[in-house]
């Protein structure tokens, strides 16, 4: 059944009469029930990249895509796509439908000039093999505030508010995020649309939400610099509720543009009342106020886990567009499995920290560095070394050249995106 349902199988642009079914196949394969509560977020869906699959009459699956702005190194914005809800119905489940999907995403992504295709693997095993690769990771931290304390000369300042006003609260805390993007690396802006989802929805999902507080830290001349989306969870030291309070304070967003706002929005946190641990989920591996603690072992990683797959699409608005800290030249003998115009040589020229890639006829192999593009996803904003996958045998080329390359593409941030889509 399955061979026979594989050689039939069609990707299509779902017109708005076909959407309802594919969204419901959609969540058949994520064992979603509700399609009617996961469609009120079509809006920020393009129908233009909107995809269905079908075998027959029958639709089976789809996906679809977000306009997203990503940073680089360096602070350079390109437009991106970000695939999501890629979901088959059960009894498809294994006759070609994701092969289809990918393809057609793919050659959406193109037709849209997206320099790249991101994505969030709901298994990390599934999509190398269409060329992406684990472009940022994502930690989960644990403290007991009962252990947490500065060094001399780190000392909280400034102020924070409480924000009980919708409305303020997206404005102060949209600008802050949209200032972490612009001076990040591999991090996604999010639209004007997109933040009633993140604040003021009633209901949790996965991208935010639901009943938490909200609290902007301000400078001494009263500037918004950092800002924390949070819950408590109370639990009672006795079987009447009274006495020996422990309460878990989860942090499920920390946005602060400098160190000094960072170590100040912690100290808030975990001093608020009865809070005796604090849990900081979707963190930075390598988050800053570590530097500033007395013990930074207190601040314990329980989570390290991949967050966002990038998948190149566009190789001079990757590498043109970033920011390089060392010069030199290197020869690419880059593979593409899905565009052929892609695969060949590349010469990477960067000088005076900017970078100029052009697309050669040929190139002399024992010279090259090979590389695929789920490789370059992995290295491209400095997540994963270069020399650590030349040791890996995934990148292979001669010892000067993988070292060049290795310190061409280093960043001075480690990657990190916040928004999950």
């Amino acid at each position: 059944m399955k061979k026979q349902a594989r050689e039939n199988v069609v990707a299509f642009c779902p017109t708005q009469q076909q959407w309802p079914q594919v969204g419901r196949a959609i969540c058949d394969g994520f064992g979603e029930i509700n399609w009617q509560e996961e469609s009120e977020r079509d809006h920020l869906r393009p129908e233009s990249r909107r995809i269905g699959v079908s075998h027959g009459e029958e639709i089976f699956g789809g996906a679809f895509a977000y306009d997203f702005q990503m940073s680089l190194p360096g602070g350079a914005i390109v437009p991106v796509s970000g695939l999501a809800g890629v979901g088959i119905s059960p009894p498809f489940q294994g006759c070609g439908g994701l092969h289809k999907i990918m393809d057609k995403h793919l050659e959406q992504s193109r037709t849209h000039r997206d320099a790249a295709s991101v994505l969030m693997a709901s298994e990390s095993g599934i999509y190398k093999r269409y060329g992406y690769g684990a472009a940022t990771e994502m930690a989960v931290w644990q403290l007991k505030t009962r252990e947490f304390g500065l060094l001399d000369g780190h000392l909280e300042s400034g102020r924070v508010r409480l924000m009980h006003d919708t409305a303020k609260a997206i404005a102060e805390v949209s600008a802050i995020y949209q200032a972490s993007v612009l001076q990040g690396n591999g991090a996604l802006q999010r639209s004007d649309e997109w933040w009633p989802m993140i604040i003021g929805s009633k209901t949790r999902t996965w991208f935010g939400g639901g009943e938490q507080f909200v609290v902007v830290h301000y400078t001494d001349k009263n500037v918004a610099d950092a800002y924390a989306l949070y819950t408590l969870k109370e639990s009672p030291g006795t079987e009447a509720g009274h006495g020996c309070i422990s309460n878990t304070c989860t942090v499920n967003e920390l946005v602060a543009l400098d160190m000094s706002a960072e170590i100040s929005m912690l100290s808030y946190l975990q001093s608020i009342a009865w809070v005796r641990e604090l849990i900081w989920d979707f963190g930075p591996i390598n988050p800053r106020v570590r530097f500033a603690m007395k013990d930074p072992r207190q601040l314990r990683q329980r989570a390290r886990i991949d967050m966002m797959w990038l998948r190149p699409l566009d190789l001079p608005a990757l590498l043109n567009g970033r920011t390089y800290f060392s010069d030199g030249e290197v020869l690419l003998n880059y593979t593409d499995p899905v565009f052929s115009d892609l695969s060949g040589f590349w010469w990477l020229k960067v000088e005076g920290g900017v970078g100029d890639v052009t697309k050669l006829t040929s190139g002399d192999q024992g010279l090259a560095v090979d590389i695929d593009c789920s490789a370059l996803g992995m290295v491209l904003t400095g997540g994963t070394r270069v020399c650590e996958l030349a040791s890996s045998g995934i990148i292979r080329g001669t010892d000067d050249a993988i070292h060049l390359l290795d310190r061409l593409l280093l960043t001075d941030l480690v990657p990190f995106n916040l928004n999950k889509f």
